[in-house]
């Protein structure tokens, strides 16, 4: 019980507002994705103290000409609706360095359809960094 309390608490810092316009009401799989396993992310609710909720591992993500699908694995999944999130509302990656250079990241705003402060997704890795690069190229040229 204490943990799917925890895993509800961990939700608040960026996921529920998501979940709130970007709920997926079906598999986030979109047609000729890239499913990316294991992959990490924080995120946070822009304009709100703190550093957000660390997803380190246990993201799902499928890459799409859409948009991009979330979900978290099940053991951590109480609380975290699947999600799905077009490429419109993800801003570009800023590169941010941390420790003097030593811990970089990069940070992507994602804009809400109510015009509120949105949400922020930091990533450190390349690998889901580089498919939503490439992703967001495309959807930029009509692809």
């Amino acid at each position: 019980m204490v943990w799917l309390a925890i895993s509800w608490v961990i939700a608040l810092q960026g996921w529920r507002r998501l979940a709130r316009h970007f709920r997926a009401h079906h598999a986030p799989v979109p047609a000729k994705s890239e499913t990316l396993w294991f992959e990490s992310a924080t995120f946070r609710n822009v304009g709100e103290a703190g550093t957000g909720a660390q997803y380190r591992g246990v993201l799902l993500v499928d890459a799409g000409p859409a948009g991009i699908g979330l979900s978290v694995l099940p053991f951590f999944r109480f609380g975290h609706p699947a999600l799905f999130i077009p490429w419109a509302a993800i801003g570009p990656a800023r590169m941010q360095q941390e420790l003097f250079g030593w811990s970089t990241y990069h940070t992507l705003h994602i804009s809400l359809p109510d015009n509120s402060a949105g949400v922020e997704m930091q990533v450190a890795g390349s690998r889901l960094l580089d498919r939503i690069e490439a992703y967001q190229q495309l959807a930029g040229l009509g692809s």
